[in-house]
């Protein structure tokens, strides 16, 4: 990725808090970013567009963020897309649930709420981009 080309970002959070904040973190980024509220849109979403990179809280109402991010990785299997960074949200830390977030497939897994240093360093780690 050169550094003309715009960040895309999906982030899939029901609190509309955590929205509102993680649309002014990543816009400030001058990155892109949809938000979307629940598991089966966001899957569809993945579908239909080509992210950079994917926040991903792990309790949502309809879904959890665990069989999202598996649902994730088979969808870029069958139609042989690379892997897109997926990092796994919660406000619960802990051995059990990292370890419980890479078997699903995320490449990481952070600490809620999302901060502009948290995403800063997701970007920098997972796209080699540091942007201020």
């Amino acid at each position: 990725m050169n550094d003309k080309e715009v960040i895309r970002i999906l982030v899939v959070e029901d609190n509309h808090i955590a929205q509102k904040i993680a649309r002014l973190i990543i816009e400030s980024l001058n990155c892109e970013v949809d938000i979307i509220d629940n598991g089966s849109y966001a899957l569809q979403l993945f579908k239909e567009n080509r992210y950079d990179l994917v926040f991903l809280d792990l309790g949502l109402p309809d879904k959890d963020g665990y069989s999202i991010a598996s649902e994730m990785r088979e969808i870029e299997r069958k139609f042989s897309l690379s892997s897109i960074p997926i990092i796994g949200l919660s406000v619960h830390t802990g051995d059990r649930q990292r370890t419980q977030a890479v078997n699903a497939g995320m490449s990481d897994y952070m600490e809620k709420p999302l901060t502009r240093e948290s995403c800063q360093e997701a970007l920098s780690r997972f796209l080699a981009r540091d942007l201020k």
